[in-house]
């Protein structure tokens, strides 16, 4: 049974373990979600602590025993994604959101996911460039990881008539965009240039996204969170910080 494995991965989240030990969750393109702990990564003289940061995409080696927790062996960085995110809050709160989205989707998946990784690594890599504005990226990222599991919200007609057009009522439990007469008491009000943004960000037109009043983009960001949310079952805890500002 083969024991020791190499993936390409993304740092999601750790947590501390002992005095000097972590525990990473890491997104791996061949293995999916998975768990391993970093010995000794909490030391100065750990040859881990700086390539192990969260958002890196890093080539890692691990062994897996007995134990649910794999055990790292080696790690060598293929993008530093974190050192330029690091140099703006707003693509650091944004980013925080897209990896914390990344490892609630993943969660207990039992087969990887190459679309969710490829998705992942597309985000951070603009984030990292900070060729797009920080919230635009979140928002595009949260729609299309939605669309990746099924949940893709109607935006340009209402979800319960199917009258086309750009509404300013969304409603998670009724599927997206409802019209006036057909909107619930959870319906949230919205702007219809914020949907006609989503819908954008979520077909990845940027040419005509970048085109659209900056007024729009926490809304945006706003309510696909919130769609992400109802969809998982879960709230996001990054949503709230994450920061419109470029």
């Amino acid at each position: 049974m083969q024991r020791t494995f190499r993936d390409r991965a993304f740092v999601l989240r750790a947590y501390k373990l002992g005095e000097a030990d972590r525990i990473l969750v890491m997104l791996g393109e061949k293995s999916g979600q998975f768990r391993v702990v970093a010995k000794g990564i909490r030391r100065t003289s750990s040859k881990f602590g700086a390539r192990l940061q969260s958002f890196n995409l890093v080539d890692v080696q691990f062994y897996r025993g007995r134990s649910e927790l794999a055990t790292l062996t080696q790690a060598e960085t293929i993008s530093a994604y974190s050192v330029d995110i690091a140099q703006s809050y707003g693509s650091f709160t944004n980013a925080k959101l897209i990896v914390e989205a990344a490892q609630r989707i993943t969660e207990g998946q039992e087969l990887p996911s190459p679309e969710q990784f490829a998705l992942l690594h597309g985000a951070l890599h603009a984030m990292a460039s900070g060729t797009k504005p920080p919230a635009l990226v979140a928002a595009s990222y949260l729609l299309r990881l939605a669309t990746i599991e099924g949940w893709q919200p109607t935006l340009d007609r209402c979800a319960q008539c199917d009258t086309q057009g750009w509404y300013s009522h969304f409603s998670a439990t009724s599927g997206g965009s409802v019209c006036d007469d057909c909107a619930s008491a959870d319906a949230l009000r919205v702007e219809p240039g914020a949907l006609r943004l989503m819908d954008m960000l979520l077909r990845a037109d940027w040419q005509s996204a970048l085109a659209q009043e900056s007024e729009h983009w926490g809304e945006a960001l706003d309510v696909s969170g919130a769609w992400v949310q109802w969809q998982l079952e879960q709230r996001l805890r990054a949503l709230p910080f994450a920061s419109i500002v470029d």
